[in-house]
């Protein structure tokens, strides 16, 4: 049953798991979870490194694929009002898949998933955020999952950008809790905290008027 499940929000399946694929295609360049990349060849190739899971389109758009062996690596899916990206490579916080077109991947189609997420980061560094809200009181709870030295010992990310949703007028203060520089500066109709640093963790506390 759980399977089935799967299967209708992803609208794929899996086969046989497939070989090394080292070159991709772009198929649905217009699609706008590939906003991002634009301008986007219907061609142009891009280098994916390491083991792909088998994808098996069912009801999904096949957005990026490999033609020798034919091998899906990106579909999108519409399931009612929930929106779906299916990723054939682990994400994860390995530095080689936070360059582009990893990142820009990454980015559209979080956009185009979420339509208008209320907050979300941009930086070099893969960082995890969660956002906690209360009354006029908004927590934003920041993990550096970076790979450093040890896994306690994340390299510190720098120069961090958070998005909210919050119109600048709204804002009443801005604090850190382990005292990293944020300044604060209107975006569109919300605004952008921007972060000195975060070494392992940092606490974000956002209060309104």
């Amino acid at each position: 049953m759980q399977g089935d499940l799967l299967i209708d929000i992803l609208g794929d399946d899996y086969g046989e798991p497939p070989s090394l694929v080292t070159m991709a295609k772009v198929v649905r360049p217009s699609h706008p979870a590939l906003g991002e990349l634009s301008p986007v060849p219907s061609e142009g190739a891009y280098p994916f490194e390491g083991r792909r899971a088998n994808i098996k389109p069912i009801n999904s758009n096949v957005l990026i694929k490999t033609d020798f062996p034919e091998t899906v690596l990106l579909t999108a899916n519409m399931l009612g009002k929930g929106r779906v990206i299916h990723f054939s490579w682990l994400v994860s916080e390995e530095t080689s898949y936070l360059k582009d077109p990893y990142g820009k991947l990454y980015r559209g189609t979080s956009l185009w998933t979420m339509k208008e997420p209320l907050a979300y980061v941009k930086s070099n560094h893969n960082l995890d955020l969660t956002l906690r809200g209360r009354g006029k009181s908004l927590s934003l709870c920041l993990v550096n999952t970076m790979r450093g030295p040890t896994f306690y010992n994340p390299v510190a990310a720098r120069d961090v950008e958070v998005y909210l949703a919050v119109p600048a007028e709204q804002l009443g203060s801005v604090k850190t809790c382990k005292g990293a520089d944020v300044h604060v500066e209107p975006m569109g109709k919300g605004i952008v905290l921007k972060i000195s640093v975060v070494d392992d963790v940092e606490w974000v506390t956002v209060d309104l008027k």
